[in-house]
């Protein structure tokens, strides 16, 4: 491997990639690599290259082992594969979406002027990565158009005049349709993507929960709370008012307790959206001013029916999503005994915490 020129390592790095993404059976569009999975696979496949790893190291959302006997190393961040050592001539190889890897390594893929576009993983609320391949790219006039779905998108920096990446930010949930017209206006290319209604992991001091959120029916809502979510703001804060039969609040204490100051400016009320406090939903708590709430959200315990919209006079508490998973973890939060203590009634005396809230799909 030593010996062969720098074109033939990064065309060999680049074939491992894509052995990496595929020979793992992981499905055509995915980004999501287990990196376990990734390290152990290349470690049988090609000994001679990654022999007697060292433990494996994690920084952030970036994992990699390294090979002291080779002195190369393989890592993984969000889904993109990077490589350096020997191997690679000493230089950072990324590996940034299937689409482009595909096109790189087996060029017949590219021979179309337009010939394919796929996606990375599509989140509600989260950035997407669009890549278009082929080999007619540079001409130009060509464009890309999306819905209101994915508004807005621009070219980001691409690993190959072959395969650009077009960013957006997907707003809606459901099918929507991509096209990529020509100089002349005609679509030569058409493809229907899906998103998901976005779920989040709650993970508590007694276990998990996993929430699916509706923003169809709350979106200013959802978006508020996934912006908490994401920017860690949750993480190490508490369930800090349980009441049995009723609710189980939080996400606006830390241990202690200690008040947290919101992040977010408070958002304009959604209680009239259909929705209703069921047992297992989730709800945004607020004051006594409609158009109040910011990080504080709680369970329902049980059907809590007064708690709807029901005038502008009443206009209730804003429900945005239901449990899926671990509703047994919510009940267990209502048998921990409750006090008064720094100015909270119906504090749980053992600390219910919230570990981290994380989007998941």
């Amino acid at each position: 491997m030593t010996n062969m020129n720098f074109s033939l390592r990064i065309r060999f790095l680049l074939r491992l990639a894509l052995c990496l993404f595929v020979g793992m059976g992981l499905p055509a569009q995915s980004q999501t690599l287990d990196d376990k999975a990734l390290y152990d696979w290349a470690e049988k496949a090609f000994p001679e290259f990654f022999p007697g790893h060292q433990a494996d190291q994690k920084t952030g959302s970036f994992t990699y082992r390294y090979y002291p006997a080779s002195q190369n190393a393989l890592g993984v961040s969000d889904g993109v594969v990077y490589a350096i050592g020997p191997s690679s001539g000493g230089a950072l190889l990324k590996i940034d979406t299937l689409a482009a890897l595909q096109c790189l390594v087996f060029a017949e893929r590219c021979v179309a002027p337009v010939a394919d576009l796929a996606v990375t993983p599509l989140k509600y609320g989260n950035n997407a990565t669009f890549t278009l391949t082929g080999s007619g790219l540079e001409q130009p006039g060509i464009a890309i158009h999306t819905t209101s779905k994915c508004p807005s998108p621009k070219l980001v920096t691409s690993v190959d005049a072959r395969a650009k990446n077009i960013n957006c930010t997907v707003s809606a949930t459901g099918t929507f349709t991509v096209t990529v017209s020509d100089a002349s206006g005609a679509v030569v290319l058409s493809r229907d993507f899906s998103v998901p209604e976005p779920q989040v992991l709650i993970q508590t001091s007694l276990g998990n929960v996993l929430m699916q959120l509706n923003p169809t029916a709350a979106p200013i809502t959802v978006r508020n709370f996934l912006s908490y979510a994401n920017a860690g703001f949750y993480s190490n804060t508490l369930f800090h008012r349980v009441i049995p039969n009723f609710v189980a609040q939080g996400g606006g204490y830390t241990i202690g307790p200690a008040f947290k100051t919101p992040t977010f400016a408070p958002i304009k009320l959604e209680s009239n959206n259909g929705l209703a406090n069921l047992r297992g939903t989730i709800a945004m708590a607020r004051t006594s001013f409609a158009d109040s709430a910011t990080s504080q959200f709680y369970f329902n315990l049980v059907d809590n029916a007064f708690l709807n919209y029901a005038s502008a006079v009443s206009p209730g508490y804003a429900v945005f999503g239901a449990v899926v998973q671990g509703l047994e973890v919510v009940d267990q939060m209502a048998a921990v005994p409750t006090g008064t203590a720094a100015g909270l009634a119906n504090l749980p005396m053992t600390d219910i915490v919230i570990l981290g809230i994380q989007q998941v799909q």
